[in-house]
């Protein structure tokens, strides 16, 4: 009897195709999407960023392993650092990432 494929299976091979396909085609010039007015460099990390935290979001409730690309791990991770730096909180994350602290409850930089 052949092996059905987990649930979530397809989902996750979409977007892993998605972070290929979005990787591999984009530009990095000047993009004027529909009322942004954004440089693609600029834009590209948060889609990557939103991709990466929902698949996980999925992963956590569909209680099916992932395991993201490193590189899609990497823009996510710096895209958040940065926010956080905007924010006035990178000491925060600093401090968590290097074991010397714990993020508030509640901690957010989106």
């Amino acid at each position: 009897m052949p092996v059905q494929p987990a649930p979530g299976d397809s989902v996750f091979a979409s977007a892993a195709q998605a972070f290929a396909d979005l990787v591999a085609t984009l530009p990095t010039d000047s993009w004027d999407g529909p009322g942004l007015g954004i440089r693609l460099s600029n834009y590209r990390p948060t889609r990557v960023f939103e991709l990466a935290v929902h698949c996980l979001d999925i992963s956590w409730a569909a209680e099916v392993p992932l395991a993201l690309p490193a590189d899609v791990l990497k823009s996510a991770n710096t895209l958040a650092i940065q926010v956080a730096a905007q924010l006035g909180r990178a000491d925060a994350v600093m401090l968590a990432l290097t074991g010397r602290g714990s993020l508030p409850g509640g901690f957010c930089v989106v």
